[in-house]
């Protein structure tokens, strides 16, 4: 059957859903030299901080800790969270078969955020304890 003259003929297009567009430009986004030299920066920046912590701690026993560190401590897991957060939206299902990175990922980014609770809701000693899981 013929068209008839009103019908158009549009170009075959393929149309992504807005999920695969959002996933897309994630993509683009982390897997981007400026994404991962920040985060590789932040990794580098993070490891010095928690020896500048331990340290500190270490010599000022029985004192309490600076809330400076309380704050980067925060920092550091809010952006490793959303780093996290990115990386799956980028992979999708794929996430967690894509490397054995990213399930180290999801284990450090958890204990980061289960510090934040904990410490939240108990004295410095108790979650002393916590801070020193994280550096493992």
């Amino acid at each position: 059957r013929k068209a008839s003259s009103l019908e158009m003929k549009l170009p075959d297009v393929e149309r992504k859903p807005p999920c695969a567009k959002v996933q897309e430009l994630t993509s683009k986004v982390v897997h981007s030299w400026p994404f991962e030299t920040f985060f590789g920066f932040l990794i580098v920046v993070n490891a010095i901080m928690l020896g500048a912590q331990v340290q500190y701690t270490a010599l000022n026993l029985g004192q309490p800790t600076p809330e400076a560190f309380w704050i980067l401590q925060q920092l550091f897991t809010s952006l490793f969270l959303l780093e996290l957060i990115l990386g799956m939206l980028a992979e999708g299902r794929q996430f967690f078969c894509s490397s054995r990175w990213s399930i180290l990922d999801v284990i450090m980014a958890a204990s980061g955020v289960e510090v934040i609770v904990e410490a939240s809701s108990a004295s410095e000693n108790e979650s002393f304890g916590a801070t020193n899981f994280r550096i493992f």
